[in-house]
Formats: structure tokens, C-alpha cells, sequence
């Protein structure tokens, strides 16, 4: 057991190495290699279509999906002719298969030999491996057939047409995309906008749950076309027409769920090819919303392409991969002036595989507001922040009067005329430029005002304390990593309200040190590293706020990414409340406590779909974790406690109760490990109880409902840890005593009865189906 242990280590090389030995020795004496691997992955492919002519293109689709098998694989399709030569490979690495009746589809595309013969095959063979140990094979898993004269089956619309008018780049050099500025660390005196209109607009509840009502931009709205799809209607209420007014290119659409938004509809499906869309609009300047996600293809570089507007260059060399993850939404906004009553989309050929469009959007330039994927709080006014000063801050005078900013000028302009403490309406506009706020202001934005970033370091530099930031929508920032788009810059007392923030290239809200922070009622999607970073505060309310699609850089997670980051590294971070937040679909944690927090509290939190744990509590004091709401996290990383709905790390002193977790590898875990330092080390007082905890398996090798793990010589089962559970409830889908469920140190118990007689499982108990129908119920699950 101590051996099976040490898989845990934080030596990532180390754990990979035990368990490809381990693999080595064990997986061979199971009963026969067939029937093993049949019961771990199961292998599904076939050739779409699967009669074709020469010189014809077939697609390869291969569905995978796992038992028991959560380790990080290799997949390999070979298609070979008669007498298996092999024509064509696709292969992928360091893939995590689906679980738990859930399916990993991949796809690639074979040509037809122009010199096959009819009645010739071409097979597809598929391996599967671990390191290099083959953990499945599939041998003729699909057939294709050669036909002569006879039509053959129709082609999918996802095969690439044979034949499409290709248009040439005209050689204008004017492009539509702003180009890259260069960051400066003196305030701008002015930069270049668009004419922002005054007239405020309707607004809307910040509750996806409500009736669709209308969006601040829906009369800007002028045309929405659901590229290579049917009709529908968005989280705004607005109708998207089915795909029209299009020449050339082909469709194609899937169901998978997409990321970073709530209108999967639009972005599961695409015109692709080499095609164009024409439109009649009114002669003006527009804001042109462009769609995409990437459903087809798994890594960087393998579609790149470019979008001419109106015989202008506006989109270069996208390769969707590298700026978000695969199935996940990606929009881009590009400024038109239509001067014939046309609007013209051209999409030719692509450098790398082919051009593609999942959506349009037109809107009108004067009232842009960046469309979100729900709808976006209502901004109100506020005061200024009531949480006190530190020792640092500059104590904060009356308010002036609230002034509303002349149109046509600049973010920065406003501030640089405005009196301290002031607040300032911002018009609705589009502001290109980098802000600093170097005086105590509130800043309320009309509906309709973005800042687009343009791809600076930051949108916006604190050079004060009391500061409020209250209803924009910020996009496109490319800041280093472990910096933020909107930054502090260790100034307390800062608020930031009902802002939507996306495209960020590493953290979107980044608050360093101070105190009396409020982050509340944000939207923070598709940052390239992490969505809200929190570092060494000194007390503060994280509320209300929805991150989603984050870490699109596909960083490690193991280090920094996902939802939430909460970190101590100078100073520590005290005092601070999370709760009434959701965190989901993001590429690492869901909300993430590192290093030297002290009484943090984690309540009345949603947390779902994310890649790694759901809640982490690590190297840390005091915590209280409770009614919270944690499911569907860590799927396929779910080595020795690590794919817990809540996992508390080498921390002490802390309480976790009252959560409902479900449908993770791990429920709750408590992990001691040798992280070097004393304080870490002694990990005691931790209590866990009265939580319930649902699972749709039956556990399996290092996969736990509850678990104390421990991998060294520490203090975790000492008589005088005070580490104990009480009164936890657990669900599973199968009987008791197929495989262990609990662990305390170096027992390991299959029944909750049995796990009843160790300190971290007292009073533990099974709940009934309809016990179980009832907490899923009240947890609207």
C-alpha cells in the first residue's frame, strides 16, 4: 500500500514513472489481455461514408470511452489498403477519455487512392496506449468500399466539396483589425474611439433563469445569422436566422456542449470551405460580430485562415486552438463601413485545412455593447466602498455630485477632469485604450460602453485607493502571465461591480494586496490563465460572480488556472468571503485557496464542470467550506484524491459541512503530504461532516467517496490531530463491497458501517433512493 501511495507525490515525472511500471506488472495478469481491456475502453469507428469512388475524401470517426480507465493515453488510427500498408494515421496524445457512459470523439479525413480499383477495402485499425504499454486494440474496426459508376452514398456535409470558387485577397493593405499598440506606463492623453452615443437605453435582470426580456442592445441588433445551422433564439430573446445568403462551402454541426457560452446552438454549428455571405444593409458604420469554435479538429495549428470584409482584410492567419480551447466559443468584433448597401463576408483559401463561421452579428457602431451569452446586470450606482481602509488608504471624502462625461472623448480624459471621489457616466461607446485610475473615482458605465483592450498588457492600472468600477464590458487584453487585465496595484478598498470581462490573456480581474475589496456580480469568461486572481489581501468579498471557459491557453492547472485563484504568496490573505458564485467549465479548478490563507470563508457556491478539483482549500488556516454546491468536476483526473468535489490540502483547522457533492471521481478529501515547511506539515483540526456525497460509480483503484490520505510520516492520524468526520451521508449506484469506497491513513473501508469505526467516519450512512432523489432535488440537480 505504501507503494500505491506514493502515486500521489507532487514529482509529476515520478508518479508517471511508478505508474507505467506498475502498469507493466500488473495489467498483464489479468485474465487474458481481450477481455481486460474490453472491460476498460471500448473502441468505435466507421468510415463516413463508407462506399466512395477514386479520388474521393472519407472521414475516419472514432468514438472511445472508458470504465476504469482514467490515465492519460495516446490514440492511433491507421487506415490500411488489402495488404496492410498503411495509407493514412491520425493520432493523438496525452488524452483523458471520457467516463461514466460519456464519449471522446475524434476525426480525420482519408483520400480515396485515385488509382483504387472497384471492390478494393481500406480498414481502419485503432491501438490505444499508455506509455508504451497497448492498453486497447481494435483490428478492422471500420471498412471502405471502392465503387465504380454506381452513385455512392452521399457525402457528409462535414467532407471538404471538391470544387469552390476561390476568391484573391485584393492587394488593399487596409485592415479592419486594430493593430497591436504598444504599452506605455504614461497615461495616454488621448486615444482614438469611436463616437460614443449618449442615449441611455432599456436594461435587464442579471438572472439567466428569467424570461428572455430586452437585451440593452437589441434595437443595435440589425442582423444575426446562425452560420451552417437551423433558426433560434438567444439568451436575449433576439432570433437567429437559419443560414442564409451564402455561396459555396459546405455545413456541419455537433451536439456537444460548448464552453464560454449559454447559446451552444450558435456555435455548434459552421459553414465551412471556401465560401462568402452577401447582405443588404443601410450605408453606415457598423460593429460586425464574427462567431467561431472549434469542433473539428484537437490541437493548434492545424486550421488557419483569414476573413476579408467588404474586399478588406479584417481577420489574419486565426488559428481558433491557439486562443481557446476546442469546443469552446471565440468571437471576434470588426468595425465596417458600408458605402454600397453590401455587406460581403469572404472566407478564401486557408493556408492550413479550411476557412469556417459559425455565426454573424451586426450591430450598429454607436451602440455597441459586446453581446454577452446571458443577459448582464443591470449597472446601478453605489457608493463608495464602506469596508474600512488599511493603514495605507487614503481616507475618502464626500462624493461630488455625479457628472455625466461629454461623447466623443476619451476614459482617460474623464478621469484626468473629473474631482476626487467623484462619479463619472461613461456614454455608450467603444473605447480602445489603457486606463489609469490615478485617484479615488467611481466609474458607472451607460449600457453599451466596452473597452477593447486591443490586445494591450492591461485595461486598467490602479494608482489609487477607493475605486469604483461599476458596468462594462472589457475585451481583449494580452497582459504577461500571472498579471491581470484590470490590476489594483495594491491600492485597497476597490469595487468591481456587474462588469463583463472577456479574451483576457492571462487573469481578467487581478487584485494585489490592500483591503475592503468587493468583486460582485461579474461575468469573467475565456481568459487565457486564470478569470479572477486574488493576491495577499487583507480582507475582502468575492460575491455573486459567474466564471466560465477559462485558462483557454490551456496552462498547467497544477500551478495556476481555472475559476478562481486565491493566493497568500506575499503577505497572506486574510478575511476574505467567497460565496453565491458559480464557477464552471473552466480548464483547472473551480475556486482554488494556495498558500497562507487564514480564515477564509467558501459558502453558497456552485461549482461544476471543471476540469480539475471543484474546491481546493491548500496550504492553509481556518477555513470554512459549507453549503456549498459541487458536481461533476475532475472527470478523468482522479489520481489518489485529487479529483475531489472539495480537497483540503495540507491545511489545518478547518471545517467543511453541509456541501452536497456529486458525481465527482473523489468526494471529499483530506490529503497530508511533506510540502517541506512545518506550518503545512501539521495538518490537524480539520473537520468534515454533515455533507452528503453522490456517485454514480462504484469507486475504483484510488478513487474515494471520503478519504484521509496521507504518503509520509506525518501528524494526519495521530491520537492528538484532532482530524475527525461525522455524520456525512453517501449514495452510490451499486451495492456495498465491490470495491473500497473509504479511506482513513492506511485503512481502507468498503462499507459506510465499517468506515463508521475510524476517526474521519463516524456516524457515516447510506442514503436511500429516494433520500438521494430528495438533497439532488433541493440542490436543483
Amino acid at each position: 500500500m505504501p507503494l500505491v501511495r506514493s502515486i500521489a507525490r507532487i514529482d509529476n515525472v515520478v508518479r508517471v514513472l511508478i505508474v507505467i511500471i506498475l502498469s507493466a506488472l500488473i495489467l498483464p495478469l489479468l485474465p487474458g489481455p481481450a477481455e481486460a481491456r474490453t472491460r476498460q475502453i471500448n473502441i468505435e469507428a466507421e468510415f463516413s461514408p463508407n462506399k466512395a469512388e477514386p479520388g474521393d475524401t472519407a472521414v475516419v470517426e472514432l468514438n472511445l470511452s472508458a470504465t476504469r480507465f482514467s490515465a492519460p493515453v495516446s490514440v492511433q488510427v491507421d487506415v490500411v489498403d488489402g495488404n496492410d500498408e498503411t495509407l493514412k494515421t491520425g493520432s493523438w496524445q496525452n488524452v483523458r477519455l471520457s467516463m461514466y457512459g460519456r464519449v471522446s470523439s475524434f476525426k480525420t479525413k482519408f483520400n480515396v487512392p485515385d488509382n483504387a480499383a472497384e471492390g478494393d477495402n481500406y480498414r481502419v485499425n485503432v491501438s490505444v496506449r499508455y506509455g508504451n504499454f497497448l492498453v486497447a486494440y481494435a483490428r478492422n474496426a471500420a471498412t471502405l468500399e471502392v465503387v465504380g459508376d454506381e452513385a455512392p452514398e452521399p457525402t457528409p456535409t462535414d467532407v471538404p466539396p471538391t470544387a469552390t470558387a476561390t476568391r484573391v485577397p485584393p492587394t488593399a493593405t487596409a485592415t479592419q483589425v486594430p493593430p497591436t499598440a504598444t504599452a506605455t506606463e504614461v497615461p495616454p492623453t488621448a486615444t482614438a474611439t469611436t463616437e460614443p452615443s449618449p442615449t441611455a437605453t432599456a436594461t435587464e435582470t442579471d438572472e439567466p433563469e428569467a424570461p428572455p426580456m430586452q437585451h440593452p442592445d437589441n434595437s443595435s441588433s440589425i442582423l444575426r445569422v446562425n452560420a451552417g445551422g437551423p433558426s433560434f433564439v438567444d439568451s436575449r430573446g433576439l432570433t437567429w436566422q437559419a443560414d442564409t445568403n451564402f455561396s459555396g462551402g459546405a455545413a456541419y454541426s455537433v451536439t456537444d456542449p460548448i464552453a464560454g457560452t449559454v447559446n451552444d446552438t450558435v456555435y455548434q454549428s459552421e459553414r465551412w470551405g471556401t465560401f462568402n455571405y452577401t447582405f443588404d444593409v443601410e450605408n453606415g458604420a457598423y460593429d460586425l460580430r464574427l462567431l467561431f469554435a472549434e469542433v473539428w479538429f484537437h490541437n493548434a495549428g492545424e486550421r488557419i485562415f483569414s476573413v476579408y470584409v467588404n474586399g478588406q482584410p479584417a481577420i489574419s492567419n486565426l488559428d481558433i486552438l491557439s486562443e481557446t480551447a476546442r469546443m469552446s466559443a471565440l468571437d471576434r468584433i470588426v468595425p465596417v463601413t458600408v458605402t454600397d448597401g453590401k455587406l460581403r463576408i469572404t472566407m478564401p483559401s486557408a493556408p492550413v485545412d479550411e476557412p469556417k463561421l459559425s455565426g454573424i452579428e451586426l450591430l450598429k457602431s454607436d451602440a455597441l455593447q459586446v453581446p454577452t451569452d446571458g443577459p448582464t446586470a443591470t449597472p446601478q450606482p453605489s457608493p463608495s466602498p464602506t469596508a474600512t481602509p488599511s493603514p495605507t488608504a487614503t481616507p475618502s471624502p464626500t462624493p461630488s455630485p455625479t457628472s455625466t462625461a461629454t461623447p466623443g472623448t476619451t476614459i482617460q480624459a474623464m478621469i484626468d477632469a473629473a474631482s476626487p471621489n467623484a462619479t463619472v457616466r461613461v456614454p455608450a461607446g467603444t473605447y480602445r485604450e489603457k486606463i489609469y485610475i490615478n485617484k479615488p473615482i467611481t466609474l458607472i458605465a451607460d449600457p453599451g460602453v466596452i473597452v477593447d483592450g486591443e490586445n494591450r498588457d492591461r485595461w486598467i492600472v490602479g494608482q489609487a485607493n477607493n475605486v469604483t468600477i461599476e458596468g462594462f464590458t472589457f475585451i481583449n487584453s494580452n497582459q504577461p502571465q500571472y498579471h491581470g487585465g484590470l490590476s489594483n496595484d495594491g491600492y485597497s478598498n476597490w469595487t468591481i461591480r456587474n462588469n463583463t470581462f472577456r479574451d483576457a490573456g492571462n487573469a481578467a480581474i487581478d487584485i494585489k494586496q490592500g483591503s475592503g475589496h468587493l468583486i460582485e456580480n461579474n461575468t469573467v469568461t475565456r481568459s487565457g490563465n486564470v478569470g479572477i486572481r486574488v493576491e495577499s489581501v487583507g480582507s475582502g468579498t468575492i460575491r455573486g460572480n459567474k466564471t466560465s471557459g477559462n485558462n483557454t491557453k490551456n496552462l498547467d492547472p497544477g500551478w495556476e488556472a481555472g475559476g478562481m485563484k486565491i493566493t497568500g504568496n506575499y503577505g497572506g490573505v486574510r478575511n476574505l468571503v467567497i460565496e453565491n458564485n458559480e464557477a464552471f467549465d473552466n480548464n483547472g479548478p473551480g475556486i482554488w485557496i494556495d498558500v497562507d490563507g487564514q480564515d477564509i470563508e467558501i459558502r453558497n457556491n456552485r461549482v461544476h464542470h471543471n476540469s480539475r478539483a471543484g474546491i481546493i482549500y491548500e496550504l492553509s488556516f481556518g477555513g470554512r467550506i459549507h453549503g456549498n454546491v459541487v458536481y461533476n468536476n475532475a472527470t478523468g483526473f482522479d489520481a489518489w484524491g485529487f479529483g475531489a468535489g472539495i480537497m483540503v490540502q495540507n491545511s489545518s483547522d478547518t471545517e467543511v459541512y453541509n456541501n452536497i457533492v456529486a458525481w465527482n471521481p473523489d468526494g471529499i478529501t483530506v490529503i497530508s503530504q511533506n510540502r517541506g515547511e512545518s506550518r503545512w506539515n501539521n495538518v490537524t483540526g480539520n473537520t468534515i461532516h454533515d455533507n452528503t456525497i453522490i456517485a454514480n460509480h462504484d469507486g475504483g483503484w484510488n478513487t474515494y467517496a471520503m478519504a484521509w490520505l496521507e504518503d509520509w510520516n506525518g501528524a494526519l492520524d495521530n491520537s492528538g490531530s484532532n482530524n475527525r468526520g461525522y455524520n456525512n451521508k453517501f449514495w452510490f449506484s451499486t451495492p456495498e463491497g465491490s470495491e473500497l469506497r473509504f479511506r482513513w491513513v492506511d485503512e481502507g473501508y468498503w462499507t459506510a458501517s465499517n468506515f463508521s469505526t475510524s476517526p474521519g467516519g463516524q456516524g457515516s450512512q447510506n442514503l436511500t433512493n429516494s433520500q438521494k432523489n430528495q438533497v439532488l432535488a433541493s440542490a436543483g440537480l
